[in-house]
This record gives structure tokens, sequence and C-alpha cells, in this order.
């Protein structure tokens, strides 16, 4: 009757519903909202009839998929015994293992106002749209549990290196991980600056160096990460699997520390990226959606709401070259990466060595 649409997700760190729908309809979403909350229907017959099409979809996007089965493994051998280890999406097992019961202690247990951010955006009456929000949330009948605690990366201990198996093509993957600051960190703004100059070309300068010039690896990998309990860096690099692993380590460590002399770490650079992501986060002022996902995830990582309706804006135009120089040396030069191996076999248990700090040292 009011048009908009509804979506929703669920990554590392929290389930998003969204929904975009005009101004006159927004009290009827709060109220969907509400009895999402408190009248969800659980039964037998909808989970299983819900476990057929997750696990299709397992079928289709992780066994299927090579990449994906890669990704599910590295994850497994990266963050351990972190709760990060366990991809978003489940798998067919963890799904499978789901009763009835399970699921209703989940629901009954979370989902509830203490444990969520609500965030309206658009030309509705402030004073209104609370008390009608106090009125529907307020008195939900129900108890419920406090999410367990996350470990930062800086306080969390990581082996120093892992080995991993899946049922890949004959290749080697040669990974080195590194911790990055929380939002709330002061080197949080160089470290975004940083890690966009790093992905801001066609061509990564991981790859332009190990593929392209040195022809040392089939494919160079270069993933950026922005997570509640931190950020990480990922460098990786595919070679044929003969290559000794001792080797596969060295030539990846020496291309990833000759970085620093690239052209990515210019001025030039900065000025472009800086301008690319001020446009990026000009556009997602005026998408009421983004704004409000903005706001949420601001609040939950820093406690401050207005930080996320600000944009990156105020972030990233003070930032220096001399600062991202300075992230560079701190998060990258003067750590040790966690090291990561991934090669073709059954998949196994992860295989760990020694251990050491999340963070820069």
């Amino acid at each position: 009757m009011h048009g908009g649409n509804s979506n929703a997700y669920t990554s590392f760190d929290q389930t998003v519903y969204i929904s975009t729908i005009s101004p006159e309809g927004h009290d009827r979403v709060l109220e969907l909202e509400a009895d999402r909350l408190s009248h969800l229907v659980l039964s037998a017959d909808n989970l299983a009839r819900e476990k057929k099409v997750v696990t299709e979809e397992l079928r289709l996007r992780m066994e299927n998929n090579p990449g994906a089965r890669m990704q599910t493994a590295v994850l497994k051998a990266v963050f351990g015994d972190h709760p990060y280890s366990h991809a978003p999406g489940g798998t067919k097992a963890t799904v499978m293992a789901a009763d009835l019961d399970l699921v209703k202690r989940f629901y009954e247990g979370y989902y509830h106002p203490a444990n969520m951010h609500l965030v309206i955006v658009g030309p509705v009456s402030g004073p209104e749209t609370l008390a009608k929000v106090e009125h529907l949330y307020a008195d939900l009948d129900k108890t419920h549990l406090e999410p367990p605690a996350l470990t930062a990366f800086a306080d969390h201990t990581f082996p120093e290196r892992v080995t991993a198996k899946e049922d890949l093509p004959p290749i080697k993957i040669t990974g080195q991980v590194y911790w990055g600051p929380r939002e709330s960190d002061p080197d949080y703004a160089a470290w975004t600056m940083m890690t966009s100059m790093l992905t801001s070309g066609s061509v990564n300068p991981l790859q332009r160096v190990l593929v392209n010039e040195e022809k040392q690896a089939l494919e160079a990998i270069l993933i950026p990460g922005d997570l509640q309990a931190g950020s990480v860096l990922a460098f990786g690099s595919v070679s044929l699997a003969l290559r000794r692993t001792p080797k596969a380590f060295r030539v990846l460590d020496h291309a990833v520390k000759g970085l620093g002399t690239r052209s990515w770490l210019s001025a030039d650079n900065l000025e472009s990226t800086r301008k690319r992501l001020l446009y990026d986060d000009l556009k997602a002022q005026y998408i009421a959606s983004e704004i409000a996902e903005n706001i949420g995830q601001s609040y939950a990582r820093t406690g401050d709401a207005k930080r996320g309706l600000a944009g990156r804006a105020p972030m990233l135009e003070s930032v220096t070259l001399e600062q991202v120089e300075a992230a560079w040396k701190t998060w990258i030069l003067d750590v040790e990466p966690m090291q990561v191996m991934l090669k073709k076999g059954k998949a196994q248990a992860v295989e760990a060595d020694a251990a050491i700090d999340g963070g820069a040292q």
C-alpha cells in the first residue's frame, strides 16, 4: 500500500534489517518490527523448510565454489578460537544440527530491544516517533541474554603460523595477516586511508610486483577488512604446489616489505583516493538506508551516533601522507605478521605453531 522494500543481512558482527518506505508508512513498519521481536512463529515445519532453503544456498554458494571453500578454510585457519572463525552463513552441518529448541532459545534470548539499535532516518516527527517506539518496544515481556564479549584483536593471541588443507587445484596459497586498529583508535583514520590507497588502482601493487614484474606468483591477493574487533589486512600469493614453503613465505614477505617504496604511497594517490572516498561519502548522505546503517554501525563500535551521522568526511579530510607512512611502519613494517599456508589436500583440523599478539607491538 505504501510501496518501499525491505532487506536483511548477517555479517560477522550483527544482523541488520533494513526497510525503506514512504514517511506515511513508517508507523506500520515500526509495528511489524516490534512484532518480529515478540511474536515470530517458530515451528518444526517452518524450521524444516528454512533448513532446506539455507542448505541449498550453501551448496550453490560454498560447496560448488572453490573460491568460497578456500575463504572458509582461511577464516578457520586465521581466526582459530576467535568468534570470527565461524562464517556468518554457517555450514550445512551447523544448519542441520539446529533443532527447534535451540532456535527458540536463541530467538527468545537475543531478539530483544536491549540487544539492538533502532535507527530511523527521514521526514518524521522526532518526539512522536520516539513515543511510538517506547510504546511498542518498552514492555516486551521476555528476559534476554547479553551477547558474548568480543575480544579485540589487540587483546587476542593468534598463532604465529597456521597451515590448512582444502580440496583445491594443484596450487599453494601463502598469506601474511596484519592486525590493525579499531574504529576508536587514533590510528584508524590513517589506516583506513592506507588500505584504501593500496586498493584504489585497477591492479593492486602486490599484483604488480609479484606477478607482473618479478614473475614469482600466479596471482596476488590484497584484502582489507574492517570489523568490530579491529581491522585486518591480508596479503597473499598463489603459486604452484611444488614451491617449497620457506621460499614461498620469503618471496611474499620481501614483496610486502618493499611496497613502502612503491608509487601507491604518494601524495598524488593520497589526494585521488581522498576525493573518491569523500565522493562516496557524500553520495551516502542522500540515501536514507545508508545514513541509518552508518549511524548504527558507529554507535555499536564507538558509542558515538553523531560520528555516523557526520559520515567519514571529518576523519578523511585531515589525514596526511606522513600519517599514512607512519601507519604503514607501525602496523606493517614493525610487526611480525601471522603466516598462513593453504594447500591442496583433504580438509582437516588447522595446524598452528607458536603464538603472537594481535595489533601493533
